[in-house]
């Protein structure tokens, strides 16, 4: 995914593992609550490379990872760009954000949450939305497919909570987190 970038651009890649997941230590964590300071300590590393140019770090990340990406630029200015595909919905915060329609569902991912809460012993993070509207006057690149699934439903909110330096792109008949392999030139022309 990332090789286009770094061939088309010349963009330097780390490429990181969320813990728990591939070749990352920890217990993993299905909703990627605490893995932020994971994405803090790869950027802290490419800020000590001598050919590093620590004023244009950007990231890119893909359902949790695009959730991830939101929340750690929210934190701090170290992440100049942000591209987050398939954000979607990681706590009964974002499912409140629906208005009426969600209540409903309100119940069940309170459970869901609390649920999270006690078996990873993280807090539950702050919503989307509000993160979201941190991150400005840096850029934010939302990408939301129109069948995607998990609150990607939800990108538009996020958007309308970004202030200045944002840009969406809802892709037509897309699936979850698949835009580069269903428009494949026109993400690169996009995302690169």
């Amino acid at each position: 995914m990332v090789r286009p970038l770094a061939e088309r651009r010349g963009y330097g890649v780390l490429l990181l593992d969320m813990r728990g997941y591939g070749t990352s230590e920890s217990d993993p964590n299905a909703f990627g609550w605490g893995c932020t300071r994971d994405i803090d300590t790869g950027i802290a590393r490419l800020q000590t490379r001598s050919d590093a140019q620590s004023d244009r770090i950007g990231g890119l990340g893909l359902s949790v990872g695009g959730e991830q990406m939101i929340e750690a630029a929210a934190g701090g200015p170290a992440l100049r760009a942000v591209v987050a595909e398939g954000a979607g919905e990681r706590s009964v915060k974002e499912s409140l954000i629906r208005g009426p329609k969600g209540y409903f569902a309100a119940p069940m991912a309170a459970v869901r949450t609390a649920a999270v809460a006690v078996i990873s012993g993280q807090p539950v993070p702050p919503a989307l939305d509000e993160l979201a509207s941190r991150i400005s006057p840096r850029a934010l690149f939302l990408i939301h497919a129109q069948d995607g699934g998990g609150g990607e439903d939800l990108t538009p909110d996020y958007f309308a909570a970004t202030g200045e330096s944002k840009i969406i792109w809802m892709v037509p008949e897309g699936k979850h987190t698949a835009a580069i392999t269903e428009q494949p030139e026109e993400y690169a022309e996009r995302v690169g």
